[in-house]
């Protein structure tokens, strides 16, 4: 696994990045082995996965919950930008990518299939450095020991 952290110019808030190559003979991949179900227009099993996490200006601890939808919508949109960035970059040199949505687990480019991505569940699997909130409901980033998502559905 490769990791990096950058820090935006524009908000000198960190970016974290994690790359991270799936291989199904270490141990059974829920990605690799489900691939249709969750791309089903991709003929391969993608073979790396590639985590960004943004910090945040505030904390995510449910007092305003105001000024944490405006933080979450602003680090949507710092997702966005960088994604599609990202993705025009790998069209242009002809590599087969997918953005897939931090909000509801679908590809944004592709055919979306029967099964969605559980973000944080495979977040808990890839990322052994990141740890499950006493509560169950969340990770905690190992950098900022800080929140970074919810736990929605099973744990893959």
């Amino acid at each position: 696994m490769l990791e990096s952290r950058f820090i935006d110019s524009q908000t000198q808030l960190h970016l974290d990045i994690y790359i991270n190559s799936l291989d199904s003979h270490h141990q059974p991949e829920y990605i690799i082995e489900h691939h249709q179900e969750l791309l089903p227009d991709w003929r391969k099993p993608p073979q790396t996965i590639i985590f960004i996490f943004f910090e945040c200006k505030c904390s995510l601890d449910g007092n305003n919950l105001r000024s944490e939808q405006l933080e979450k919508d602003r680090l949507f949109v710092e997702f966005y930008n960088l994604a599609s960035d990202f993705y025009d970059l790998c069209q242009n040199q002809g590599i087969i990518s997918e953005i897939i949505c931090p909000k509801d687990g679908v590809p944004l480019h592709s055919q979306k299939g029967k099964d969605i991505f559980n973000i944080c569940a495979i977040v808990n699997r890839q990322l052994s450095s990141f740890q499950q909130e006493n509560t169950g409901c969340g990770l905690i980033h190992p950098c900022s020991r800080t929140s970074v998502c919810s736990i929605k559905g099973d744990n893959r």
